[in-house]
Formats: structure tokens, C-alpha cells, sequence
């Protein structure tokens, strides 16, 4: 599947840009498999804001449970709580 073909991808070599490009995409579709996957491989706070965001705009739930979960910062449940805003996702904004 989709974290399989990730994997083959780092083994191979992809740039930083990418890695973090598909981190976006995966929170933002909501594979959690792949999202758990890259921030085990550790991804920059900044990436890790990114994901965060594209997730709560995209009203991926259990991504966000998970980045929850996972103890993020303050600072973090600020950008997610203002990206469920601006986009709409009310459930988001009652986690």
C-alpha cells in the first residue's frame, strides 16, 4: 500500500522537501499509518505544524486525535484550533 511505497521512496533517497511534502498530504487524507510513520522518522516542528494544519483544515479527525494523543505543544493546539476555524471544521474546534 500507500506506506509501503513511502518506504521504498526514503530507502531511495527523496529530498527533505518531499518527505515533508508527502507528510502534508498524508495528514491532509487522512492516513494516519503513513502520518505515524514520518513523525517516528523525525520531521522538523515546523513539518510537524504544516501536517497539523492541513489535517484541521481537511477535517481529518483521527489525525488530529492522534497529534493530540501524541502531546503536542500549546502552541500546536493553537495553529490546529485557528486552522478548524478558518476552514470550517467545526468538529475540529470541539476537540
Amino acid at each position: 500500500g500507500q506506506l509501503e511505497t513511502i518506504q521504498v521512496l526514503l530507502k531511495s533517497g527523496i529530498s527533505e522537501a518531499d518527505k515533508n511534502t508527502a507528510l502534508a498530504l498524508a495528514a491532509a487524507h487522512g492516513h494516519l499509518g503513513t502520518v505515524r510513520f514520518f513523525l517516528a522518522s523525525g520531521i522538523s516542528e515546523a513539518d510537524r505544524e504544516t501536517a497539523l494544519q492541513n489535517a484541521a483544515a481537511n477535517g481529518q479527525l483521527e489525525i488530529i486525535r492522534f497529534f493530540l494523543d501524541s502531546g503536542i505543544s500549546e502552541a500546536d493546539r493553537e495553529i490546529a484550533l485557528l486552522a478548524a476555524v478558518d476552514y470550517g471544521t467545526l468538529d475540529l474546534v470541539r476537540l
